[in-house]
């Protein structure tokens, strides 16, 4: 028996035909990591989800939907168009509406609102400061994996696993997310930064 498998990274909806013999499939999903803008903290990570023996005919067609950091820096899901395997997208930076200023990190994809037999949460992102301050810029969160250093630690983006793409790097500049799911760094400059995008693989034995 041989085990294969396919990976999917184009954003949107991806479709796979079902090869003979095969009656069951895993699914495994990466979301998107969180964006970053204008003097803001870290985005948090995307997370993982994996769902095994998902039973499948063969020679059907088979939907997953790979998501993407929109320019709003809103992280959409990755997930099997029959909602089997689901995993949700890591949160943007925001402003902070309280003094003495400045945002707030993007928490990670949480797992409690993913589906699968495996759920994993994204690293919640570093803070960068208020408006004001001095200093470097937050660190990412990982994908299914740690937060993002704050600033003022240094701003190293967090380690992901199952995979999952590492947090931006902050320090005194900034970095996007790493490929797949991985939070943008927070940034010191007027510009967006962003989260690493999704992933999906299907693995199937014949």
């Amino acid at each position: 028996m041989a085990t294969t498998s396919q990976t999917f990274i184009i954003h949107g909806i991806n479709s796979w035909v079902v090869p003979d013999g095969v009656s069951s499939i895993q699914v495994e999903c990466w979301a998107p990591g969180g964006s970053s803008n204008k003097h803001m903290s870290a985005g948090g990570g995307g997370a993982y989800a994996k769902t095994n023996n998902i039973p499948v005919i063969s020679g059907d067609t088979y939907q997953v939907y790979v998501g993407q950091t929109l320019p709003t820096g809103y992280a959409q899901d990755s997930y099997s168009v029959d909602n089997l395997c689901r995993a949700v997208g890591g949160q943007c930076s925001y402003a902070d509406p309280f003094p003495p200023g400045g945002s707030i990190p993007g928490l990670g994809g949480n797992s409690l609102n993913c589906v699968g037999d495996v759920k994993v949460s994204g690293g919640k992102g570093g803070w960068t400061g208020s408006f004001a301050s001095s200093g470097t810029a937050g660190g990412g969160g990982g994908c299914a994996g740690n937060d993002g250093q704050n600033g003022g630690d240094g701003g190293a983006g967090g380690a992901g696993s199952y995979g999952g793409g590492t947090g931006g790097n902050g320090y005194a500049a900034h970095n996007n997310g790493g490929f797949p799911g991985g939070g943008a760094s927070g940034t010191l400059e007027k510009e967006i930064v962003s989260g690493g995008q999704g992933q999906i693989i299907i693995t199937w034995t014949i």
